[in-house]
């Protein structure tokens, strides 16, 4: 698991699914819409046989910003997630694809606080997916 180091939100982007472009822009648009420290990467997981496979996008989530995580940030981050999703499958040919998601909450020291995972193409459940990572223990 990543640690959050100078980023708020840290997206890893499967590289069997998304491209460096699409971390690039998704990286660009929720600095340009949101004032927290973003960093999105491609990462390159390996599938272990007899384990479900890696998920398309894990977002690791630094707990200081769930008092931020109002209706408006939630629905910008499940915006640009579902448009870069949507993106990449299109590209691929696979426009009824879902994406599996993993959400990480993340505490100062890195010790993770919780995790919320997912397999959706539905921008609605990308948001609901964000906000119980978010919530209060």
């Amino acid at each position: 698991m990543r640690m959050l180091q100078g980023a708020d939100i840290v997206i890893d982007l499967n590289s069997d699914t998304f491209n460096w472009v699409d971390s690039q822009e998704l990286e660009e648009r929720l600095r340009a819409e949101t004032d927290l420290r973003i960093e999105s990467t491609i990462a390159a997981y390996v599938s272990v046989a007899g384990e479900p496979p890696p998920p398309d996008v894990v977002i690791y989530l630094l707990y200081t910003i769930a008092p931020l995580a109002t209706s408006v940030f939630v629905n910008v981050l499940s915006s640009a997630l579902w448009e870069a999703m949507k993106a990449a499958f299109s590209r691929q040919r696979k426009e009824d694809s879902e994406a599996t998601f993993s959400i990480v909450k993340k505490d100062e020291n890195g010790q993770t606080l919780r995790v919320v995972s997912g397999q959706t193409s539905d921008r609605e459940i990308i948001e609901d997916l964000i906000r119980q990572a978010l919530e209060d223990d």
